[in-house]
């Protein structure tokens, strides 16, 4: 029931185990995990491992320890048994076998052992014997506004711990001789009055009073040529205006010019075409009472033959 236990909970973490020996044959490794989130909670996984598996530790959902911390791959690191030799033990030999790590990760994976004070980054793709206490940092490489995810490894069945994994503290130097215990339970000295601002601090003040007002002149400046500018833009810009205005004025009165021109000529040319159809019309009435003046004489010289 155990091995098919250990079967059941790392079906999950990716690869396809071989079939495990009989329990009573070979049992299996038990460890378990206590994460220290982002969020300052504290969670734990008890887990158990047979020759041939692998349990992956990532952002997978599915991974045997589901991580959410940015910069995590989603395979990040994998836990699998080894030898003595720290080889990957895959079937039963019946020797005692050992918990291994491996990184598979883009940004690195760091392992403290037990008492170490500081995390050593995993070779990628390698595996190393894991200590029962050791802690495990992820990733390595962060960036900006990223932290870093431990976890401790806790082997056994045991309960496992409920506060949040953090490195070995560094260990006081110890006192050297008779001179330094006594000076350890010598009560404290009573702390020096405050001394008075020196002279420099007062001159260090008057510069740095200085160099404000060189600021503030400066800005003030500044913003006195920023608004000349301003104003010399808005007169270049008004009499920009005014030109186009007054060629625009310009070109309307010489368009109104030509179109007086034109009519004064057009009229002009209307009086002289009437002129000449009055003048037509005299010359023809003049012709027609000449003609009729005259047939009235020829009229008259036949009456008078007659």
């Amino acid at each position: 029931e155990a091995a098919r236990a250990g079967e059941e909970e790392t079906a999950d973490a990716g690869e396809a185990p071989p079939p495990p020996p009989p329990a009573e044959a070979y049992p299996p490794f038990h460890f378990g995990v206590v994460v220290g989130n982002e969020d300052e909670t504290v969670t734990g996984k008890k887990m158990q491992l047979l020759p041939g598996q692998t349990l992956k530790v990532g952002r997978y959902p599915k991974s045997a320890v589901a991580l959410t911390a940015m910069g995590v791959s989603n395979a990040h690191l994998e836990f699998r048994l080894l030898t003595a030799a720290g080889q990957p033990l895959l079937l039963p030999t019946g020797g005692e076998a050992q918990l291994g790590i491996r990184d598979v990760s883009a940004n690195g994976t760091g392992l403290a052992q037990p008492g170490e004070q500081a995390f050593t980054r995993l070779a990628k793709d390698a595996d190393t014997p894991v200590c029962d206490g050791a802690i495990v940092a992820v990733p390595m490489r962060l960036r900006p506004g990223q932290k870093q995810t431990l976890f401790s490894v806790h082997f056994g069945t045991d309960d496992l711990p409920i506060s949040a994994p953090t490195l070995a503290a560094e260990p006081e130097p110890a006192a050297a001789g008779k001179a330094a215990r006594d000076a350890a339970l010598r009560p404290p000295s009573p702390a020096p009055p405050p001394k008075k601002a020196k002279k420099a601090s007062k001159e260090k003040d008057k510069d740095r009073d200085k160099e404000k007002a060189k600021e503030r002149e400066r800005e003030e400046r500044e913003r006195q040529e920023k608004e000349e500018k301003e104003r010399e833009q808005a007169k270049e810009l008004a009499k920009e205006k005014a030109a186009k205005k007054a060629d625009k004025d310009k070109g309307k009165k010489t368009k109104r010019k030509a179109v007086s021109q034109s009519e004064s000529e057009s009229e002009a040319a209307g009086k002289g075409r009437r002129k000449d159809e009055f003048g037509r019309s005299g010359r023809d009435k003049a012709k027609a009472k000449k003609k009729r003046k005259k047939g009235s004489s020829a009229s008259d010289s036949s009456a008078s033959r007659g």
